[in-house]
């Protein structure tokens, strides 16, 4: 999964709708986040891609929520480093 410091905005609003894609939703979502995602030139891991896909319709919703998780805590690591880094 990539942060959203990595693809700007435009990428953080497209994540953020299709965390909320449901299953019919899903292929049209995908299709525009992964060109988005090339033009940036940003590797998609496919494997790990379509395994959680199969499980995107648990109501439990762990897919998206594991994903949320991945997404935008990375860029509050890269952000503390980058405060740390500019006080030294």
């Amino acid at each position: 999964m990539v942060n959203h410091q990595q693809g700007g905005k435009s990428l953080e609003a497209r994540f953020t709708t299709l965390l909320d894609a449901d299953p019919d939703e899903l292929p049209w979502r995908l299709r525009h986040l992964t060109s988005q995602l090339a033009a940036a030139s940003i590797a998609v891991d496919w494997p790990s891609l379509l395994d959680d896909l199969w499980q995107w319709g648990s109501e439990k919703r762990w897919v998206q929520t594991a994903w949320a998780r991945l997404f935008w805590s990375a860029s509050a690591t890269k952000a503390k480093a980058s405060v740390r880094a500019s006080r030294s």
